[in-house]
């Protein structure tokens, strides 16, 4: 069975320190079958500025990186809609996973996703409990 699939990324102009590493845990990933989708949402009062600097030699075709007002209510489940919709047709992806930008992914991470899905076709979602993590303690 092969998905199309679609990771995606919200993350905020404040933040912008954190793209860099949120886009090489992308491109680190060892299933490389995947479009990255980067929705950077200005936070209330920023400047529209450009920050391509911090990502301009990581561009790639399966990369997409847009910029977009910060939600009126700030809800961030709007800001992650967004970075899904400005993917052209992206009704035709089976699969959505979404990476923070504050986090560190392992390099197995959309693989493991990707092949559950495959190994179990009737599931439709599957999320993981919120924890942190470092060297091993919770």
């Amino acid at each position: 069975m092969i998905m199309k699939v679609l990771v995606f990324t919200s993350a905020y102009s404040k933040r912008a320190y954190m793209m860099r590493q949120s886009i090489l845990n992308g491109m680190n990933q060892t299933y490389k079958d995947f479009v990255h989708s980067v929705n950077i949402t200005l936070d209330e009062g920023a400047q529209t500025k450009d920050l391509s600097p911090l990502y301009n030699d990581l561009l790639h075709p399966n990369l997409i990186i847009n910029y977009s007002e910060n939600a009126k209510y700030g809800f961030s489940h709007f800001n992650n809609m967004n970075t899904i919709r400005f993917v052209p047709n992206y009704e035709e992806y089976d699969l959505f996973i979404k990476m923070d930008d504050d986090d560190i992914y392992k390099s197995g991470y959309v693989e493991n996703i990707v092949n559950h899905f495959k190994n179990h076709p009737d599931t439709d979602i599957i999320s993981t409990r919120i924890s942190t993590q470092l060297n091993g303690y919770d």
